[in-house]
């Protein structure tokens, strides 16, 4: 009975000893998911954020005004009468297709009404000839000019950008400059 008794005690030994290996070598697969977890979860991570923060520009058309030295700083505020305001305009195509536009120019005064939609009220003067900006291209107008023959405060030089396809013209976006005439 005394030898069953080692026999027993020598197979809970040896049980208790595989258990511990077998714990072991649990904790080493389960340190090596872990990891592996953590490097798949940090590489998803990285992705959206360079994904949606980095490659994915925005698109948008820009445009400007520029003073008579090309400079966007240093507009006029103060015109003479029957003396040109004179100005170049910037469009620039940040979109990924074409962009077909024309430049209006107005003049406007105290009655004309400006918004995000254009302007009302507003004395048409000239367009610029319908270009075609390719992605990623810029475009900057001839000289352009707009005099003004009433004297007044609060006169206003306008300038709308207008996107052209093949079938319509949709107003795209507005510019404007207020100029008292002396």
């Amino acid at each position: 009975m005394r030898g069953l008794k080692i026999l027993s005690i020598k197979s809970k030994i040896e049980k208790k000893a595989e258990l511990e290996l077998q714990f072991k070598q649990f904790q080493k697969i389960l340190k090596i998911l872990l990891l592996f977890g953590i490097i798949i979860v940090s590489g998803f991570i990285i992705y959206y954020v360079w994904y949606f923060n980095f490659s994915q520009e925005e698109d948008y058309v820009g445009f400007g005004v520029l003073n008579r030295r090309k400079e966007a700083e240093n507009y006029p505020t103060v015109a003479y009468n029957n003396q040109p305001v004179e100005f170049y305009i910037t469009v620039e195509n940040q979109l990924s297709r074409d962009f077909t536009f024309k430049i209006r120019v107005y003049r406007g005064d105290n009655q004309t009404k400006l918004s995000s939609d254009g302007s009302e009220n507003a004395h048409y003067l000239y367009s610029t000839d319908k270009e075609t900006l390719k992605p990623r291209k810029d475009w900057m107008s001839e000289k352009l000019s707009v005099t003004f023959t009433v004297n007044g405060t609060n006169q206003i030089i306008i300038v709308e950008l207008w996107e052209y396809s093949i079938d319509e013209r949709n107003f795209y976006d507005i510019l404007w400059l207020r100029i008292d005439v002396v």
